[in-house]
């Protein structure tokens, strides 16, 4: 799948993440996340902006209360915020990012690596 992204055939890519994730538990969430945030990069990159935020807001909408790595999450939340943005999505996106900015702001020490935690504030700014 990985190849499939990097030589930007993102729709085998898709496929194949779609078809092992509804067979198979065996693709954990973290790497279903990480695939995911390739996958909305490269679709980014291709200028397919809505593509990517839609799989994004699918993704966060079906995650339920498993258990989501704290620093893909964000990273995700991040990412759907910016894509809303170049769409021109502005309607609640500055609630969004302001609570994004205060669960980044309250962590525990330790919860996320210090410099992603500036990174991730410095970038919702």
């Amino acid at each position: 799948m990985t190849a499939d992204v990097r030589s930007g055939d993102l729709t085998a890519a898709i496929d194949y993440l779609e078809s092992i994730s509804a067979v198979s538990d065996s693709v954990s969430v973290r790497q279903r996340w990480q695939a995911e945030w390739n996958i909305a990069q490269a679709l980014q990159a291709q200028g397919k902006l809505d593509t990517a935020l839609e799989r994004i807001r699918q993704l966060l909408q079906t995650s339920g209360d498993r258990s989501v790595p704290v620093a893909l999450d964000l990273r995700l939340r991040w990412l759907s915020g910016r894509l809303a943005l170049l769409l021109g999505e502005v309607d609640g996106l500055n609630e969004a990012i302001e609570a994004l900015q205060q669960r980044v702001a309250s962590l525990p020490v330790g919860m996320l690596d210090e410099s992603e935690a500036v990174l991730l504030s410095t970038e919702l700014l």
